[in-house]
């Protein structure tokens, strides 16, 4: 076999071709980074410490690249460990205000307090969340937090283009350091929530003993009331003795505009003088021979109505001459002529006494005491 040499143009020999294009290729991934290079992970770590709050401090971080795909992008996950500069803490409702409301309701439901009392506790709870904020201790200063999350990158011309981060555990992000909170803010756990919690326990207390106070000095106000009461009333039932005593006199008329007779009442010296029994003649001044006699008590207990003595006409037979017309036909007529059962009731008024006789249209007759 015989080879015949060929005559090419210079510099176009075939493999001399193939290496201009390798080199070409090499440039050109070189200057527009769509070659193999990876997305730095110094990079990745100064972007995620910088995203941290100022009270964490970065311990270490672990990145690992992975490509998206052929388009040149890639997903950087990472381990990032953490440590709070300081103690942190997330606002929470107080336990102790919670167990106290429910102590209330227990103790309105079985009667040891009053809901008065309950009402004026309740209101005084309710105002303590807002008089307090209560916090618990999220992360400890110094005590390492694991973060775990991703973060994507591509090329975008001679720079690295950056997605958001994305932690799969964000939640140390909301603790915050107790200066972050209100000047009022207390640790749950602390003697300062613990001083608190009793100092709303010691208002619930000076409520209870307020209105047991109140309870207690209206009972005595209530005693002193019925003391006095029954002192009036003792004083009363001796001044009504000393009306019926024995030997007292009362002058009057009968209540009517056409017949308003005269009459008199005197206590018979007979009577008890503690006023039982209670003996008295009623007279007619007219003609004294005109009379009838009563026996009763005095209603010392009536004193409340008004209601002083009830009597009833003894067994005799009235006497009296009756040769006045209106003695027979008149409101007098009842009083000195009717049957044996026959009474009358005494009333105190404004002017003296007030008595009146049974029966259909019985006389009322008004009395003043004599000296």
């Amino acid at each position: 076999m015989t080879f015949q040499k060929q005559n090419y143009p210079h510099n176009t020999h075939p493999v001399q071709r193939i290496l201009k294009i390798i080199s070409a290729a090499v440039l050109a991934t070189a200057w527009t980074g769509c070659g193999p290079k990876l997305p730095p992970k110094e990079d990745v770590k100064n972007r995620l410490a910088l995203a941290l709050p100022a009270h964490l401090s970065v311990q270490n971080i672990e990145v690992d690249v992975t490509p998206i795909g052929s388009d040149g992008n890639y997903l950087c996950k990472f381990s990032q460990s953490v440590a709070p500069k300081e103690d942190l803490f997330i606002k929470a409702p107080s336990k102790q205000s919670f167990e106290i409301q429910a102590e209330l309701i227990d103790r309105t439901v079985t009667g040891e307090i009053s809901e008065s009392v309950s009402d004026a506790a309740s209101q005084v709870v309710m105002k303590f969340p807002a008089q307090h904020t209560f916090l618990t201790l999220n992360a400890e200063k110094g005590k390492p937090i694991v973060l775990h999350g991703s973060i994507t990158a591509g090329r975008r011309g001679k720079e690295w283009e950056w997605g958001a981060h994305q932690f799969e555990q964000a939640a140390v992000f909301d603790a915050k350091p107790k200066s972050a909170f209100p000047p009022n803010s207390l640790v749950e756990g602390s003697s300062e929530a613990a001083e608190a919690v009793e100092g709303l326990r010691k208002k619930i207390q000076d409520i209870e003993t307020a209105e047991k106070r109140m309870i207690e000095q209206e009972a005595s106000e209530q005693t002193t009331r019925e003391q006095k009461a029954a002192a009036d009333l003792a004083a009363k039932k001796q001044q009504l003795l000393e009306l019926f005593k024995p030997g007292s006199k009362f002058k009057g008329n009968v209540k009517s505009e056409r017949f308003p007779d005269p009459v008199e009442l005197i206590v018979d010296e007979s009577s008890d003088s503690a006023g039982k029994p209670l003996k008295f003649r009623i007279i007619n001044p007219q003609d004294r021979q005109m009379y009838r006699d009563f026996v009763g008590v005095v209603d010392a207990d009536g004193l409340v109505d008004s209601k002083i003595a009830v009597a009833k006409a003894s067994g005799q037979r009235p006497i009296g001459s009756f040769n006045d017309p209106r003695g027979l036909f008149g409101p007098i007529r009842t009083l000195y002529s009717s049957n044996d059962s026959t009474s009358v009731q005494f009333y105190i008024t404004d002017t003296g006494l007030c008595g009146k006789f049974s029966g259909y249209g019985g006389p009322v007759i008004e009395l003043i005491k004599q000296p």
